[in-house]
């Protein structure tokens, strides 16, 4: 993805594309850090390209029409750890490149894709996280499947999976083989996040004898995984023509639900905790209910907020007596930092579509739309920028709309609508991203994505070296 560091909820890294230039070259060996003996048949590539080959006899290797800008290089073989390079190609020409032994430590419960009940339970999880679930999915194999772990930990609720040789997957719909060392991967049922760490190597399936109508076919579908993808978003943004490409991209904050709502339309009152205050609180609650269990419940649930150290606000909706879904009214109570004995208190009518929206006690706000991104971004030299933003960008995909699968997987599902893409992507920690002409960035794990993006994985990766039709001309 990638490295597929994509948040869903979930997460996943992302990597993407960038098309060849030059012909410059490098070259290396490859040795064992632990008797410096060479590694022959290690495999040696350009992560998430078509580029790549592997040491001879003597763990040498050679890697010609090389991309003009930093890539990472990718050295891996069976026993060993996984080594992955940054390399400059105007500097980085001749290596040496040391691995160290891979000792796998199996933990006591390790759960083989064969008759075990906890494959059964989680294997189509692990397997739907990688390859995904849109209509390429189904066209996607792993050939060798046996050799997936899965690891439950019951105490951390927390999936894990390794394998000890790299995934073979083949993408009949896309026309790649695809050799994936699986790095790392992590769900977590508590956060409901997953993270996926890999390193692919593209295999073509076009051969000289392939049939044009099978050539066309792959092209096509190529082409629509390109179109609207991640890569394609970071070409048009070096290029400053998103709004060209179909994007629209607008200003996103992700703030707490009552920031969402206008301060005109809530009955605000500062008073100091007593408990004529409760009182008072606990009849209008009454009053609006007229159910004297509930009002009780949520004095209690104000009392154990006020006499615990937390510095966070307490919310209470009151339900609609009819719709126990629906919310009708809220109650928020907040303490005062310098003096906890004073508290504000709330009241207002909330509006259900809002309501519904929200996440985790969050929700998403578009501030400002339809944004010129330019302003974000910067040259650093002639062949790269620096894109840095705060906060989120919402971004639109106009050509293209939403698969039925990825909207059937979203919480409140109610019907396929045509609905164009949508994405979300944020800098964490106020990071910044180098972005290059052909769509690559880096560090990849610098960016996060959510929305549409999240939902393509494995099953819509193209190499980063991948030309549509339109490039090609």
């Amino acid at each position: 993805m990638p490295i597929i560091k994509c948040l869903f909820y979930s997460v996943v890294t992302l990597l993407v594309s960038f098309n060849l230039a030059a012909q410059n070259s490098i070259q290396g060996k490859v040795i064992a850090q632990d008797n410096q003996e060479p590694i022959a048949g290690a495999s040696v590539y350009i992560s998430n390209t078509t580029i790549g080959t592997a040491t001879d006899g003597q763990g040498l290797f050679k890697l010609t029409n090389l991309p003009q800008v930093p890539f990472d290089l990718n050295i891996s073989s069976i026993g060993f750890k996984t080594k992955v390079l940054r390399i400059n190609p105007s500097k980085d020409t001749l290596l040496k490149i040391e691995l160290l032994p891979q000792v796998q430590k199996l933990r006591e419960v390790v759960v083989r894709p064969k008759g075990d009940d906890l494959w059964a339970k989680f294997g189509s999880k692990f397997i739907e996280d990688l390859i995904g679930y849109s209509k390429f999915s189904q066209q996607c194999k792993i050939e060798n499947i046996e050799n997936i772990m899965l690891e439950f930990d019951k105490q951390s609720q927390k999936l894990t999976a390794f394998c000890r040789e790299p995934l073979v997957i083949v993408n009949k719909a896309l026309g790649y083989k695809i050799k994936y060392w699986l790095e790392e991967y992590e769900y977590s049922f508590r956060s409901r996040r997953t993270f996926i760490a890999g390193y692919p190597f593209f295999q073509d399936l076009v051969r000289p004898k392939t049939r044009k109508r099978k050539m066309r076919r792959y092209q096509k579908n190529r082409d629509k995984a390109f179109n609207g993808s991640l890569t394609h978003f970071i070409q048009a943004l070096y290029a400053g023509k998103l709004k060209e490409a179909g994007f629209q991209v607008d200003l996103m904050k992700r703030v707490k639900i009552s920031q969402a709502y206008k301060a005109s339309i809530k009955t605000i009152d500062t008073v100091f905790y007593n408990n004529n205050t409760v009182e008072k609180i606990y009849q209008s609650i009454l009053t609006k209910t007229k159910n004297e269990q509930i009002a009780k419940r949520c004095l209690k649930s104000i009392k154990n907020w006020y006499t615990s150290n937390s510095k966070k606000s307490l919310r209470i909706k009151l339900m609609n007596r009819l719709d126990k879904k629906m919310a009708v009214e809220a109650y928020e109570l907040s303490k005062d930092a310098l003096n906890p004995e004073k508290i504000t208190v709330s009241n207002y009518k909330v509006d259900p579509k809002l309501e519904r929206r929200a996440r985790g006690g969050t929700i998403n706000m578009i501030v400002a739309r339809d944004i010129d991104v330019n302003q974000y971004v910067r040259m650093v030299n002639s062949r790269a920028k620096v894109f840095k933003f705060q906060d989120f960008l919402y971004v639109t995909y106009r050509n293209e709309v939403e698969e039925e699968a990825y909207q059937r997987s979203r919480i409140g599902f109610r019907g396929f609508v045509k609905k164009q893409q949508t994405s979300i992507i944020t800098l964490p920690g106020q990071s910044e991203i180098i972005i290059y002409s052909n769509g690559y960035f880096y560090p990849p794990a610098n960016l996060l994505a959510e929305g549409y993006w999240a939902f393509e994985k494995v099953d819509q990766l193209l190499p980063l070296n991948y030309e549509t039709a339109k490039q090609k001309k």
